[in-house]
């Protein structure tokens, strides 16, 4: 892969947890603390379950079908092109963000505690903006 491509690659990664962490500065800002903590105590576990949880299993899934599948001659053309393992890691990555969104927020339903509930805010901002990028 070229520099080039590989810094755009990069970017994109860098973009998305720009985004959440923009996102999350922008609720803080707009919302109550105690607020978001009562979401977040109510919500929690319905989020993790209901989106965490299925997200998690259809990253699961398309990087299960991406890997399983690169015999076939579209995937030997992504790996002429260098462009394979760009769609493998993204594939990787999209399965990380979405475990570690969804352990956030099953960790924030039980411990109670302000620093907690914003990074389980930030994962899940950052899981819903990757769930675009898994499409």
């Amino acid at each position: 892969m070229r520099k080039m491509n590989r810094k755009l690659v990069w970017w994109a990664y860098v973009v998305e947890i720009i985004a959440a962490g923009s996102t999350l500065l922008l609720i803080c800002l707009l919302c109550p603390m105690a607020g978001i903590e009562d979401f977040f105590k109510n919500a929690a576990l319905d989020i993790a379950t209901l989106f965490g949880a299925v997200m998690l299993a259809a990253a699961l899934a398309y990087f299960w079908t991406f890997f399983s599948k690169a015999d076939t001659p579209f995937y030997r053309w992504l790996d002429e092109k260098n462009a394979f393992n760009t769609y493998l890691y993204a594939t990787a990555y999209s399965v990380g963000v979405s475990f570690v969104s969804t352990a956030s927020l099953l960790i924030a339903k039980h411990i109670p505690d302000t620093y907690i509930t914003l990074i389980a805010l930030f994962f899940l901002l950052l899981a819903i903006i990757n769930l675009y990028t898994l499409v």
